[in-house]
């Protein structure tokens, strides 16, 4: 029998309770924690300090390594540069870096809330029990000795941005079943866990739960056992393809100092590979695309930093040093990989199924 959706409070009602929550959580944060006091100077944090005060050279340095190596198994530049570049400005001033880690914590509280009373709400309690086991139990994870630690320490951030990142993929998936806007939450479920990826390593945990949620839901609803889902087929297989065969060269190719990202991205490729076999039955195809360098505007972004670095012109630099390892010496255009996804989802790309289509201007050929 089709479950319906459960009928949504009345949106205005719902954002009077979202806001009222967020309010509560930077409350509660600011009254168990207000008075805690920053360790700037520890570990990383005070690394960044001694650098950030040292020659230009030595911060180029620190910053081009944050692109090129992973750190612990960790490769996540974006949050090791805006890390060390709030470091820099934030200087050890204790105002700057309480309030930054405050806002943190209370961006946590607020989502691990909304996650433990969406997982209340499936057994149809009164609202207000919901709410109240909601809040009990987020006081006991704010009240918790190990939060004032996360606080106290500012790298830490990190490790509280892929929890807020992650507490916000598992809300949106418990409210998943009972939404009557399965798309938009589909996608907004595959956007959270793929930037969990750019806060910590941790993240990839992530994206691989939601990738087998996903096909798990994809394949119920092809077989008629999630028959709710069956409207958002095309919108299973899109977040699929955004979470999973969103490669690049690196699921066919290693590069130096890169051995969380490449691994994940083999991994990838042996998921592509698996979807392709379990789906084949329903008519399911699954292809990894995989482009060398794009032009987006985190490669632009790179050019005049990489150029500075090394002291030759920007031109110098994206062939020299980005461009590297394609034999043709371009960047590849958005439109170029889109043009290729259309095929692949065209009747004339049916054909294609569990491979990957290398569009790397050279790269794996060497």
């Amino acid at each position: 029998m089709e479950t319906l959706p459960r009928p949504e409070p009345n949106r205005h009602r719902r954002g009077v309770e979202l806001a009222l929550a967020m309010v509560l959580s930077f409350v509660a944060i600011f009254a168990l924690h207000g008075q805690m006091q920053p360790e700037v100077l520890r570990a990383e944090t005070g690394y960044y300090q001694v650098i950030a005060h040292t020659s230009p050279r030595h911060v180029r340095t620190l910053v081009r390594g944050f692109w090129t190596q992973s750190s612990h198994g960790h490769y996540t530049p974006l949050a090791f540069t805006a890390e060390f570049f709030f470091a820099k400005h934030a200087g050890l001033r204790p105002n700057w870096w309480r309030n930054r880690q405050l806002f943190l914590g209370a961006l946590l509280i607020f989502f691990f809330f909304g996650l433990i009373r969406a997982a209340a709400e499936q057994t149809r309690p009164p609202p207000f029990a919901a709410a109240l086991l909601a809040a009990a139990a987020t006081l006991i994870l704010v009240a918790q000795p190990l939060m004032r630690d996360l606080l106290q320490w500012p790298f830490h951030g990190l490790q509280i941005g892929w929890m807020i990142f992650a507490t916000a993929t598992g809300w949106a998936l418990v409210r998943l079943p009972g939404s009557a806007n399965k798309g938009p939450l589909l996608w907004l479920i595959a956007l959270t866990a793929y930037g969990s990826m750019h806060v910590l390593g941790l993240g990839l945990a992530v994206v691989t739960g939601t990738v087998a949620v996903f096909s798990l839901i994809l394949i119920g609803a092809v077989t008629g056992s999630f028959p709710e889902f069956k409207l958002q087929v095309r919108t299973l297989v899109a977040t699929l393809i955004f979470l999973a065969v969103a490669a690049s060269a690196h699921a066919l190719a290693a590069s130096p100092y890169k051995a969380a990202y490449v691994s994940a991205k083999h991994g990838v490729l042996g998921l592509v590979k698996t979807l392709a076999l379990e789906g084949a039955e329903a008519g399911i195809s699954c292809t990894a695309v995989c482009p060398g360098y794009v032009r987006t505007p985190l490669v632009e972004k790179q050019i005049p930093d990489q150029a500075k670095a090394h002291g030759v012109s920007e031109e110098e630099a994206l062939e020299d040093v980005i461009l590297a390892p394609h034999a043709i010496k371009r960047l590849i255009e958005p439109a170029e990989v889109a043009g290729v996804v259309a095929f692949l989802a065209s009747e004339g790309g049916a054909s294609f199924t569990g491979v990957p289509v290398t569009m790397d201007q050279g790269w794996t050929a060497r």
